[in-house]
């Protein structure tokens, strides 16, 4: 495995040691504290009152006082509740004229002002905490301090910090991919205006893309069995965390391990995690080939399908990350390694918690004291549930 590689004076290592950096790799171990209580205290859910309450796939929850802020993916709309669950209002909608989204990607607060990112137009938008637009800014579609030759990258956004510096990563053509020219993705500090200040570290794109081939066709997805590294930016911490979970190779050898990165492109702290591997089930896997061999039967070849199909022999471990507002990382494993597994990394890179939620449901918000849940019911319609610790057994 490819370890991911930050500047030259903080290597990153997955598998081997830190030069240049004082901090080591944390293995963590069975000092982790009890498994708190979780008690169920609201929830935003359908409960008949309109299109407001309906949820596709919640992908970001932000809290401010008694506001709860929801972004979905695929939605172009930011919608506003109450703690108790009440519908308050919606900022934006689909289109491209001010205060409108085409891929609203990312949200966060500056102060009392709320931004936004959109992907597709390549534009940060500010709005108050109330939903009047105040402003709107373009970033570069093209880096012209990243890339060169025939390869370039493309600015994404995913986090505006406080100081007005902006987390991302720099995009590629899928052709580079295909061709082998691009095999890792910059983890940037760069400008508002999407100019480069700091490569922070080149994450290896590993197994993340299925490259169906012919000789008259290419096509790019991701892969149903992907590992590549989880990263996660955090506008609270100041902070990239890179998530490396491959699927294992062997049962003794299976770890993630978690590397914190701050802005200035130090090491904070790197911790591995062991952990038992789940073998993928052959007809589970055939499965799934033969839904992709018919799903594009009309342009691929059986043969091309299955070269482009990755299968490791272990299922990958990880499902998702999610920064928390006190510092912690949370990451939730997938449901077949550990069901409904969650484990909590304090600021500081120690394992805090391992928490059990309900398969299937995903952290998408935390802090030292709750979090919130989506949860999917029996026909994969989402909620949002919010879990408060129990005073005696958290920390």
């Amino acid at each position: 495995m490819i370890p991911a590689i930050p500047r030259i004076r903080t290597w990153l290592a997955i598998t081997v040691g830190i030069a240049g950096s004082s901090c080591g790799v944390r293995e963590s171990g069975g000092d982790a504290a009890a498994s708190p209580t979780l008690v169920e205290d609201g929830r935003i859910a359908d409960n008949g009152g309109g299109p407001a309450y309906e949820f596709t796939s919640i992908e970001q929850v932000l809290e401010r006082g008694d506001s709860v802020f929801i972004r979905q993916r695929g939605v172009q709309e930011i919608r506003v509740f109450s703690s108790e669950g009440q519908h308050l209002a919606t900022y934006g909608r689909a289109g491209s004229g001010p205060g409108e989204f085409q891929s609203l990607e990312a949200m966060g607060f500056l102060g009392d002002t709320l931004w936004t990112i959109d992907g597709d137009l390549r534009r940060l938008s500010y709005f108050t905490s109330g939903g009047a637009l105040l402003t709107t800014q373009q970033y570069e579609p093209v880096s012209p301090s990243l890339g060169g030759g025939s390869v370039f990258f493309f600015p994404y956004f995913k986090a505006l910090l406080n100081d007005g510096r902006v987390l991302g990563f720099g995009g590629w053509a899928g052709r580079d991919i295909a061709s082998g020219r691009v095999t890792a993705t910059p983890q940037l500090l760069m400008t508002r205006a999407g100019r480069t200040l700091d490569t922070l570290a080149w994450v290896p794109i590993g197994h993340e893309h299925m490259i169906i081939q012919s000789d008259r066709a290419i096509m790019y997805m991701g892969q149903p069995y992907g590992d590549a590294a989880i990263t996660v930016y955090s506008s609270e911490g100041n902070r990239l965390y890179v998530v490396d979970g491959p699927a294992a190779q062997a049962s003794a050898t299976a770890q993630v391990t978690v590397t914190a990165i701050n802005v200035d492109g130090d090491t904070a702290w790197v911790t591995a995690m062991p952990y038992e591997p789940v073998r993928l089930e052959e007809h589970e896997v055939d499965s799934v080939r033969n839904a992709y061999r018919k799903a594009h039967a009309t342009r691929f070849t059986t043969e091309q399908v299955d070269k482009a199909f990755y299968v490791p022999a272990f299922r990958p471990p990880l499902s998702d990350a999610v920064a928390a507002v006190d510092g912690a990382l949370w990451i939730r494993w997938d449901d077949r390694t550990r069901s409904g597994g969650v484990t909590v990394i304090d600021a500081s890179g120690r394992v805090r918690q391992h928490l059990t939620v309900e398969s299937r449901a995903k952290v998408v918000w935390a802090s030292a004291d709750h979090m919130w849940l989506e949860r999917k019911d029996e026909n994969d319609v989402p909620s949002l549930v919010r879990y408060r610790f129990s005073s005696n057994s958290h920390r």
